[in-house]
């Protein structure tokens, strides 16, 4: 699997969520999202529908928390630290 290169907060954001507590695969970021193929437990016949790369989104994960950590790192730094003894 790639590297992600996108903005990950941005995408993670712009994920959204059923009524039925499933992810909502049309709101994943394109590089996470994956045609997948399962056989029906009822009917036998193989269904094709829209499903999520894991390994894509643990990329996506891992890319938001070296953002998170830019992000906190920029702030420390801005800060003033006051020792008391």
């Amino acid at each position: 699997m790639a590297y992600y290169f996108g903005d990950a907060l941005s995408d993670i954001k712009k994920i959204k969520g059923k009524p039925d507590g499933h992810l909502d695969m049309s709101s994943l970021p394109s590089y996470a999202r994956k045609t997948v193929s399962r056989k029906d437990n009822k009917t036998g016949k193989i269904v094709v529908e829209e499903g999520r790369d894991l390994g894509a989104m643990i990329s996506i994960l891992t890319k938001a928390v070296q953002e998170l950590n830019e992000r906190l790192e920029r702030i420390e730094n801005g800060r003033v630290r006051v020792e008391t003894d």
